[in-house]
């Protein structure tokens, strides 16, 4: 039973982000259609922001972690990988 409340937590997320990516396309197309900017400009501005948040948010909590060194691997970590996090461990 406990291995079974993660994984349909994650068939629910997993659902919901299916469900979700085409209605933001749509509103894209609607947003860009609106204003007279391409859908290209659109999907670089808004799409690209609106599926970054998550990451600008594991940031933000990652850099309000107090031990520095934790502060700054943990928060690049979420955006260039662990790699740097590997790096800084290693100085």
């Amino acid at each position: 039973m406990s291995m079974l409340v993660p994984w349909l937590e994650f068939v629910f997320c997993a659902a919901l982000i299916a469900a979700a990516g085409p209605v933001l396309t749509q509103y894209g197309d609607i947003i860009a259609r609106l204003t007279g900017l391409s859908r290209s400009w659109i999907g670089l501005i808004l799409l690209a922001t609106a599926t970054s948040l998550p990451k600008i948010q594991q940031f933000l909590t990652k850099c309000g972690q107090t031990q520095p060194l934790v502060r700054t691997a943990g928060a690049w970590s979420g955006t260039l990988g662990d790699g740097f996090k590997e790096m800084l461990r290693a100085t």
